[in-house]
C-alpha cells in the first residue's frame, strides 16, 4: 500500500481538485490518504473533517501552527501504514495510471531510491523533468522549464540528480534511513537533500514521464517564501553538501578546458550570469563578454565586459568580423570557444540563439 502525504494550508479550492483528481484516477483500495493541515484559516479544516468521514482510508492531522513543509511531511509519515510514502503537493491535479507508472519502477530497478513524475503547468507548460545542479552556484534547477510539455526528450524514463517534493515516491524504510525531511530547511531544498541522502546511501533517483500531474507551483506557498528564506536554504544546502558539490564542479571545469573551451561568452546578465562569470574567472577563463535578448542592453557594459548583440556574434561566426563604427574592431573572427548559458530557460534561449542563426558551441553547463 502506498501512503499519499498531503500538506495543506489554506487554498481550499486546490486542496479539493487535489483530492477529487486521486479519488477519480486512482484505485481506493491501493492507498491512504495522509493529510496534515498547517493551522488553516479558510475552509480547509471542515472540509477534511468532512471528507475523513466519507472515505475510510483517509487520516487528518490538524496543527494549531504553521509548522514548516518539512516537519508537516515528517508527521505525516510518522502515522503512514504504507510500505510506500508519496509525499504530493496540494496545488496538483494527478491523471490516469499516475502512481502505477511510478511504482512500476521499483518493481523493475531494485536500486530505485526515489521516483517523481512530469509535471506541467495548467496551460500545459513543463514544470518538471528531473533536477540537476548548474555551474554557476552548485545549485538545484528544474530542466527543460517551460518547454512544451510533449517534448521528445522529456517523455523517455531517466535517472536523474535529483526530482521535486510535489510528487516524490519513496519506500518507508529508506525515508526513516535518512531520517525523513531535514527540518532546518523551511519551504525550500527539503525535497532535494532527500535526494542527496538517498543518492549517499547508494540508490538511484528517477523521472518517470508516463506519470503526469499538473501543478500551480507554490501557488499555497508563495506568503510564506521569502528571499530572505531562500538565501538562507540555499547556504544550508550547500554547507551540508559541498564535500560532494565541489568536486563535481572541478570535474565539470577540466572536462572544459580539455574540450578546448578557454575563451567563452557568457548568455544571462542576472545573477547567474554573475556567478557564472565569477566561477569562471577564478578558473583561468577568459570571458570575452556577454550577450543578452534585451536589445536596450546591446552595447552596454555589465561586470566591466560588454554586452553583444546577436549580429555582432553571428558576424564573427561568418568569418567577416566585427568593427565599430570608428573602426575600432570589437572582437576577432570566430574569437569564442563556447557560449555557456547562465538561466534555467535554457531551451528557450538556445530557440532564441537558433533563430538568429547561432547554432553551434552552445553549452549548458550543468554539472550533473
Amino acid at each position: 500500500m502506498v501512503s499519499i502525504v498531503i500538506l495543506t494550508h489554506n487554498k481550499l479550492e486546490l486542496t479539493k481538485e487535489c483530492i477529487e483528481s486521486i479519488y477519480e484516477f486512482t484505485d481506493p483500495s491501493t492507498f491512504e490518504l495522509v493529510i496534515i493541515d498547517n493551522a488553516s484559516t479558510d475552509a480547509t479544516p471542515p472540509y477534511l473533517s468532512k471528507i475523513s468521514h466519507q472515505y475510510k482510508n483517509i487520516k487528518g492531522i490538524y496543527n494549531d501552527q504553521n509548522i514548516s513543509f518539512a516537519r508537516g511531511c515528517n508527521q505525516g509519515a510518522g502515522v503512514a501504514e504504507g510500505d510506500y510514502l508519496l509525499f504530493l503537493n496540494n496545488d496538483t491535479r494527478v491523471t490516469p495510471n499516475w502512481l502505477d507508472e511510478i511504482l512500476l519502477v521499483f518493481k523493475n530497478e531494485e536500486k530505485a531510491g526515489i521516483v517523481g513524475s512530469r509535471l506541467l503547468y495548467p496551460d500545459g507548460r513543463l514544470q518538471h523533468a528531473g533536477v540537476v545542479l548548474t555551474l554557476w552556484n552548485g545549485l538545484p534547477i528544474n530542466i527543460d522549464v517551460n518547454v512544451e510539455g510533449e517534448v521528445p526528450r522529456t517523455l523517455e524514463t531517466r535517472k536523474v540528480f535529483a526530482v521535486t517534493g510535489a510528487c516524490m515516491l519513496i519506500r518507508k524504510n529508506l525515508f526513516f534511513d535518512c531520517k525523513g525531511f531535514d527540518e532546518e530547511y523551511v519551504y525550500g531544498y527539503e525535497d532535494i537533500d532527500l535526494c542527496m541522502k538517498v543518492r549517499e546511501k547508494g540508490y538511484n533517483i528517477f523521472y518517470v514521464p508516463k506519470s503526469l500531474l499538473y501543478h500551480y507551483a507554490s501557488a499555497t506557498f508563495s506568503e510564506i517564501k521569502s528571499l530572505e528564506t531562500q538565501l538562507k536554504n540555499e547556504e544550508l544546502f550547500k554547507s551540508k553538501w559541498r564535500e560532494v558539490i565541489e568536486p563535481l564542479i572541478r570535474d565539470y571545469i577540466t572536462k572544459l578546458k580539455q574540450k578546448g573551451v578557454n575563451r567563452v561568452l557568457i548568455y544571462g546578465t542576472g545573477r547567474a550570469g554573475e556567478m557564472l562569470y565569477s566561477v569562471l574567472k577564478e578558473n583561468g577563463f577568459e570571458i570575452l563578454g556577454f550577450m543578452d535578448s534585451n536589445e536596450e542592453r546591446w552595447g552596454e557594459d555589465f561586470l566591466d565586459k560588454r554586452i553583444f548583440s546577436f549580429d555582432e556574434v553571428k558576424t564573427w561566426n561568418s568569418g567577416q568580423g566585427s568593427v565599430a563604427p570608428d573602426s575600432r574592431p570589437l572582437a576577432p573572427v570566430n574569437c569564442y570557444d563556447a557560449i555557456l548559458i547562465a538561466s534555467q530557460f535554457i531551451s528557450e534561449i538556445k530557440s532564441t540563439l537558433e533563430k538568429n542563426g547561432i547554432t553551434e558551441n552552445i553549452i549548458a553547463p550543468i554539472i550533473s
